[in-house]
């Protein structure tokens, strides 16, 4: 009699596809997470950086000409919050301190003084850099320079201005701080 046949074993070959097709997938989920993860992390910060720049953005600086005053620049805080230890900074070297703008406010400050010491004419022209700091303590630096828009920076550090070239007791009953005239939108 011949012998009985074996039972049949399952054959070991689709048991092994099932485990590396299962490893794949697992793998790809992974690098599908990390990669997910990174790119949310990615877009936190550029709206975290973006939120950072948001009242800088609307601190401007321009200058205007009119028949009766002469050309003046202006440091608009278009926020609704101050900003603090203003400094305007002109080329020459000299400058000008407000220690707060409100929300809404403009400072308006004359490119062309007459100093009470002699008639010494003071130019104070382009480049101009605007130093502030922000409700949430940030500094800031914009600048204005002869025909090219504002541009703004986050500033590290502290800024060096020599003293002898403040002008703020020469022409401080030139400076006007008043309301935006249409409005801070």
């Amino acid at each position: 009699m011949p012998p009985a046949p074996l039972p049949a074993t399952p054959s070991p070959e689709p048991k092994k596809t099932w485990e590396i097709v299962t490893a794949v997938v697992a793998i790809a989920a992974l690098g599908g997470s990390v990669y997910s993860i990174i790119e949310t992390r990615n877009v936190e910060e550029a709206s975290k950086r973006a939120a950072e720049k948001e009242q800088a953005r609307k601190v401007d600086v321009y200058a205007a000409a009119n028949n009766e005053e002469g050309v003046r620049l202006f440091v608009a805080n278009r926020s609704d919050s101050a900003i603090s230890d203003v400094k305007v900074e002109f080329y020459q070297g000299y400058w000008v301190k407000s220690q707060v703008i409100p929300g809404c406010s403009v400072l308006e400050i004359p490119v062309k003084i007459v100093a009470a010491n002699g008639g010494l004419i003071i130019s104070l022209g382009h480049p101009v850099r605007v130093h502030f700091v922000d409700v949430e303590g940030r500094s800031w630096v914009t600048s204005l320079e002869e025909n090219h828009y504002p541009d703004l920076k986050r500033e590290s550090g502290k800024i060096s201005l020599k003293e002898k070239r403040n002008v703020d007791k020469l022409i401080d009953s030139y400076i006007t701080e008043g309301p935006i005239p249409n409005g801070c939108g």
